[in-house]
């Protein structure tokens, strides 16, 4: 939506738009650390030609897993352990077994490497979650091998055994290794999914799913926001933020509230510009709605004009017979209705990014300001 007002310079009186900028960039970075989740480290291992790095590829994107990684006509392209991670999740890709390897080579490597990631001191640099593969289509189950596995080295309870390439896998042998990994191995269907290389298979939407429920709390919303298929999960989360921005508003508004427990003058007015702008930068943190020059250099008419909406001359606008003084209660009202016409917008942002549409451009326009704060219910 285009300002009606763009044409006119607010008065900022002290707040320069370098001080402004200044402000915001600040506090907008320090909360966005502050919002950093912690990072969930997901290990993938299977025999060569299993599917390892092309599932780890469908679910996190090719800018964390390249093109070039992905192995063809059986040649393993993962030698040992290669490392793929973003700020949201890092990937172990495991070499592959091979048929004529050793397989207590293989293990003793393998018991190794969970060895030492396990024995870090920082849990944020363990293992959380395992994908044991195996490819369904002419694939076997070994109790000796993916067993041994299963409850001798990985994790059991947090160890999905992964069946890849179902689509071309008839369905007695999916009976075949279903009975197999239930009943002789004894691993729990719940922990058992099937997968295919189709752009629409449920089954990558489901082990997504399934693997969010078995990592630890801790490293949950970070998995939300690395993985690239379940747009419905982003959403979720995203919708989910409604309650830490209202405690975000209240803190602001509280904070307006205290600085005009004794009324101040209309011309000191923008004494309360700090509190609004890092109401706007927490907001934008806590929405993710991006980071560096791109964001602040978006998000800056917005913050730009709401400072003007401190002026004397702005105020009145805002609200007619305000008289000379600013109270506690209208300084505290009209930041909470700053804060969910901005949250409103910085969801939206955060939608859009999430569904792959273009994201709209955060802006503060005065007449629909005024007419979102008459109608506004918190």
């Amino acid at each position: 939506m285009t300002d009606s007002n763009n044409s006119s310079k607010p008065d900022f009186s002290i707040w320069s738009l370098e001080k402004i900028r200044r402000l915001f960039e600040e506090k907008f970075d320090k909360e966005r650390e502050s919002y950093k989740e912690k990072r969930p480290n997901i290990l993938v291992v299977g025999f060569t030609g299993s599917g390892k790095t092309t599932l780890c590829q469908k679910i996190f994107g090719d800018e964390i897993v390249p093109d070039g990684e992905v192995g063809w006509e059986g040649e393993p392209k993962t030698k040992n352990f290669k490392f793929y991670e973003n700020d949201f999740v890092g990937v172990w890709d495991s070499r592959g077994m091979e048929l004529n390897e050793g397989l207590d080579s293989f293990k003793d490597s393998l018991r190794a490497f969970i060895d030492e990631r396990n024995s870090q001191p920082n849990v944020d640099d363990h293992i959380h979650l395992v994908w044991l593969t195996v490819q369904g289509c002419g694939g076997r189950l070994d109790p000796k091998a993916e067993g041994d596995l299963f409850h001798n080295i990985l994790d059991p309870k947090r160890t999905f055994l992964v069946i890849t390439k179902s689509d071309i896998t008839k369905d007695r042998q999916k009976e075949g290794l279903l009975k197999v990994a239930t009943e002789k191995i004894g691993i729990p269907e719940k922990q058992i999914v099937f997968v295919s290389e189709r752009d629409d298979d449920p089954g990558v939407l489901d082990l997504i799913r399934r693997s969010h429920e078995l990592l630890p709390e801790a490293y949950k919303m970070a998995f939300v926001e690395a993985q690239m298929r379940d747009v419905e999960m982003k959403r979720e989360q995203i919708l989910g933020k409604n309650a830490k921005a209202k405690a975000l508003i209240v803190a602001a508004s509280a904070a307006a509230a205290t600085i005009c427990a004794a009324p101040i003058p209309i011309a000191s007015s923008t004494i309360l510009v700090p509190t609004q702008i890092g109401l706007i930068a927490s907001l934008a943190a806590l929405y993710d709605v991006g980071s560096g020059a791109a964001l602040k250099q978006s998000a800056l008419p917005l913050v730009a004009r709401v400072a003007g909406m401190w002026a004397a001359s702005e105020l009145s606008k805002l609200i007619p017979g305000l008289g000379s003084v600013i109270s506690a209660t209208v300084g505290s009202s009209l930041t909470i209705a700053l804060g969910w016409y901005v949250q409103k917008q910085f969801e939206a942002i955060a939608l859009a990014n999430a569904e792959g549409r273009e994201p709209p451009e955060p802006f503060f326009d005065w007449n629909e300001f005024l007419n979102f704060r008459k109608n506004f219910r918190q």
